[in-house]
């Protein structure tokens, strides 16, 4: 039975995404694996002023997280996105870092010390994990509804 270059297509960027989340060792893993396309600017060593939670911002929320050692502040939990919605997201370390935002397909260096930015756009429905590299924690989910 011949296959139609669309569902060929789909099934290849499937498994590339399949594979690329396979990779990441530091989880178990999104709750939804559907593979979606999702969007992300990074600004590494972006700054951002304001206190830790999410707030309103004119394009969307901003959510500060800082690391120290294995503590994550605020602690994780889920932040729910609605479709087209941006989440700017401002993580701070106390060492050399990475964040990871699964099914946003983005992955940032983190200096220790020196606030990075990521803006995150919600384009399918899922719940997807944003993680630190070293140490490896979860820094909170993101709800995309």
């Amino acid at each position: 039975m011949a296959t139609s270059r669309p569902a060929r297509a789909a099934a290849l960027a499937a498994a590339a995404v399949l594979v690329a989340l396979a990779g990441c060792a530091s989880s178990g893993g999104d709750q939804d694996r559907t593979p979606s396309p999702q969007t992300a600017t990074v600004a590494p060593g972006a700054t951002s002023a304001g206190t830790a939670g999410a707030s309103p911002t004119g394009d969307g929320r901003t959510l500060e997280v800082t690391v120290t050692g294995r503590q994550v502040d605020p602690p994780p939990g889920q932040v729910d996105l609605a479709v087209g919605e941006t989440l700017r997201l401002v993580v701070t370390s106390d060492r050399d870092s990475e964040v990871h935002a699964h099914g946003f397909e983005v992955e940032a260096p983190v200096p220790a010390g020196v606030p990075t930015t990521i803006e995150l756009t919600g384009s399918a429905p899922g719940v997807y994990e944003v993680e630190l590299h070293d140490p490896d924690l979860l820094l909170l989910q993101v709800a995309v509804r």
